[in-house]
C-alpha cells in the first residue's frame, strides 16, 4: 500500500467513501504537482538525478500557504527545481470538506530521472 502523502491518521473515525475520495484527492493533488515539474537544464546537461520530498501546507480552498524540503536530493539545483514547481502551482485541488482542520501538511517525492 502506498503511503499517504498527509502527516498524521486524517481517515479515522470516516467511512469508506469518504476515506476514498480524500485519497483521490491525494492523487489529484501529486498529479497536479507532478505535471508541473520541469528537468532544470543545468542537471539535465550533467545527468544529475535524484529525489526531493517538498513538503507544503494548504489551506481549506487548495492555497499553498508555505513550503519547504523534507528530504534533500543532495543536489541543490533540484531541491530548487522543486520548491520552483510549488511557487508554479500556487493552488491544488481543494480538500474534501468532510476533511476536518483549517490547513493540511503533505509531503510529496519529486523524481529527477532520466528514462
Amino acid at each position: 500500500m502506498r503511503q499517504s502523502p498527509f502527516k498524521g491518521n486524517v481517515t479515522e473515525g470516516l467511512t469508506a467513501d469518504q476515506t476514498a475520495e480524500i485519497m483521490d484527492w491525494q492523487k489529484d493533488v501529486v498529479l497536479r504537482i507532478s505535471k508541473a515539474r520541469k528537468y532544470p537544464a543545468l542537471a539535465r546537461k550533467k545527468k544529475i538525478t535524484g529525489e526531493v520530498k517538498v513538503r507544503f501546507v494548504i489551506d481549506r480552498y487548495g492555497n499553498i500557504l508555505s513550503r519547504d524540503i523534507a528530504e534533500s536530493s543532495g543536489w541543490p539545483v533540484l531541491d530548487q527545481a522543486a520548491l520552483s514547481v510549488l511557487d508554479e502551482v500556487a493552488k491544488v485541488p481543494t480538500p474534501p470538506g468532510h476533511l476536518a482542520g483549517e490547513s493540511f501538511t503533505m509531503v510529496v517525492p519529486l523524481n529527477y530521472q532520466f528514462k
